[in-house]
């Protein structure tokens, strides 16, 4: 039940991965069953919510994964659930603690090497700079470039879904059409340059840093091909 739950949600059929997922979680609590994988389905189940627009009732299931996982130290499961509060704090509109939510889930990923964990909060802080009284679409621009090259390491971009990839694909399209296009693509090969230790510790400093280069990244000769992704592209 739980792993079509999965599918189910990947494939963007949420209202049958909410059934799914619901079910599997009465079957987990039948045999009391509590573990990480147990806490994945209950943050699965709220990001279904999110994803159909119904914030609070998403937000309910990914409470109660943050008070179990507190309560017995569990971090890896707890660093999924913090993406998905990211998400839910952007659709309401509350910037800071959306940008301190993807933080916390960079950071305890990165220490996993959870390349998904990580990389789902990079697009969720990019898209994050594009908005609020002073954006950086600049520094969205680079989290891209970071996120594009993470992506490359995990496989098919969002695991072909098109609901995970909404934050992505609206960073993507207000960055490009904020910034020159000499501009986007400087700042995304900043980001393609960045490994996964680099990433990680430019989103722990919370400041946009732009690292002056003698010359141009490995990358460059890629960037200014087919790896420069469209406007409105999916990687």
């Amino acid at each position: 039940m739980h792993r079509q739950g999965c599918a189910a949600l990947i494939g963007d059929e949420l209202a049958r991965a909410t059934e799914l997922f619901e079910e599997a979680l009465w079957h987990y609590e039948a045999i009391g069953e509590l573990n990480s994988n147990v806490l994945m389905a209950m943050f699965e189940l709220g990001v279904a919510h999110l994803f159909q627009g119904e914030t609070e009732r998403g937000t309910i299931w990914l409470e109660k994964v943050r008070e179990v996982c507190e309560e017995h130290g569990e971090q890896w499961a707890y660093a999924y659930g913090r993406y998905a509060m990211a998400y839910a704090a952007w659709l309401s509109g509350e910037l800071r603690p959306a940008r301190a939510h993807a933080r916390e889930c960079v950071r305890l990923n990165h220490l996993f090497q959870d390349l998904l964990g990580v990389v789902l909060a990079l697009d969720v802080l990019a898209v994050l700079e594009t908005e609020g009284p002073d954006p950086d679409l600049y520094e969205a621009a680079v989290l891209l470039g970071a996120a594009h090259r993470t992506w490359r390491a995990v496989g098919k971009p969002f695991c072909g879904s098109t609901t995970f990839n909404t934050p992505h694909r609206t960073g993507l399209e207000r960055a490009r059409s904020g910034l020159t296009e000499q501009e986007f693509a400087e700042a995304f090969e900043l980001g393609v340059a960045l490994d996964l230790d680099r990433a990680a510790a430019r989103v722990a400093s919370g400041r946009a840093v732009r690292v002056p280069r003698n010359g141009p990244s490995p990358a460059a000769g890629r960037l200014r091909g087919s790896a420069l992704p469209a406007a409105g592209q999916r990687e």
